[in-house]
């Protein structure tokens, strides 16, 4: 299944259950993040163990601490697309997590060098891949 999310991810339902923060991606392998959505914050993919790729928007800002909540199993083999990323610099992550499971990046060509050396991107700077 594909989810395109049209509604800002960060904040919670008006009466979420106490784990939750997020988006809920329970059975759901595709996410596509629109430009409206900004940021992701706190453990905001709840059961997200069978997703395999995440488009993110062109003015995508930032990524919360714990991208994936710890009593939940992480994905595997995931892909993160920033492919048309049209800000000047990286979105900012309050930590590695959103690299869980990732095994690759990517972004524009003309940006490889910026996340590589960018704060907490570092960390995945062996996957990020222009194109």
């Amino acid at each position: 299944p594909v989810i395109s999310v049209g509604i800002a991810v960060s904040n919670p339902p008006p009466n979420p259950p106490p784990s939750s923060t997020g988006v809920w991606v329970e059975g759901i392998s595709r996410i596509y993040l629109p430009d409206t959505v900004t940021e992701i914050r706190f453990a905001g993919l709840q059961y997200g163990d069978i997703l395999k790729y995440i488009k993110f928007g062109r003015y995508f800002e930032s990524v919360g601490e714990s991208m994936y909540p710890d009593n939940m199993s992480p994905p595997t083999d995931v892909v993160l697309d920033f492919s048309d990323y049209a800000r000047s610099t990286p979105p900012t992550l309050a930590d590695t997590s959103l690299f869980t499971g990732v095994i690759e990046v990517r972004v524009p060509s003309a940006m490889v060098d910026t996340f590589k050396t960018a704060t907490n991107w570092a960390a995945a700077a062996n996957k990020i891949v222009g194109v």
